[in-house]
């Protein structure tokens, strides 16, 4: 009766281990000759293979493990449009919104930088802190009135609308309006109607309206609403 209670006991642990969450994913992993690691995965983020890391979460992976001071989920940010699924699964999982790295830069920033409409806006609406600032002292709407990447300008629009500080400094004294000034102008009667300061000087002393010089259009548009020389 002893050894009976002990071999059931012994089943009982044994059908216990094979059915604990997340093995057959972690088998699965093994059987594509992929470690469960954490490197592993973070190597799988930055590959873009989104399946996989898909398995490593599943497997029981945490979504915010780091590595040298970044989440999966920053890395998957700041690799753009090509991580947007990457990004989806993390944040599914549980990923952690609002973290930042060792310079202040949090996901939103990241994307924004990297020119990702897609995971802007699914940040936003995860909860992401659209007034953060990363060690300089930039924004998302700064980061995305600067980058090199092209952003629709509805992309700036729902930054704004989420409420960004349209009226931030950053080096120079230079505001998101004066950014925008000789840009898209579609983009700058957003940050009008925000609430952006149209007499603002920078360092230097200069006005809106002077940056707004070579764009005609962007010009009048400023006057009209009460720029100053």
């Amino acid at each position: 009766m002893k050894y009976g209670i002990t071999a059931l006991i012994f089943v009982l642990l044994f059908l216990l281990a094979c059915s604990s969450p997340g093995r057959k994913e972690r088998e699965t992993l093994v059987s594509k000759g992929v470690e469960f690691s954490q490197e592993s995965f973070f190597n799988s983020v930055v590959r873009g293979q989104t399946e996989i890391v898909k398995l490593f979460l599943e497997a029981g992976m945490s979504p915010n493990a780091k590595q040298g001071g970044i989440t999966a989920l920053m890395e998957a940010s700041r690799r753009g449009k090509t991580h947007h699924e990457i990004a989806a699964a993390l944040i599914q999982a549980g990923a952690e919104i609002n973290v930042q790295d060792p310079y202040g830069v949090t996901p939103l920033l990241f994307a924004a930088i990297s020119g990702s409409p897609e995971t802007i806006r699914m940040l936003l609406k995860s909860g992401a802190n659209v007034k953060a600032k990363d060690s300089d002292g930039r924004t998302a709407l700064i980061e995305t009135l600067t980058t090199e990447n092209d952003l629709p300008p509805e992309t700036i629009e729902e930054l704004i609308q989420a409420g960004s500080e349209v009226n931030v400094r950053i080096y120079g004294g230079l505001t998101p309006l004066m950014i925008a000034a000789a840009g898209n102008s579609r983009i700058l009667q957003a940050l009008i109607l925000a609430g952006a300061d149209l007499n603002a000087t920078d360092d230097q002393g200069a006005t809106v309206l002077r940056w707004a010089k070579d764009s005609p259009e962007n010009y009048k548009i400023l006057k009209d609403a009460g720029a100053k020389e």
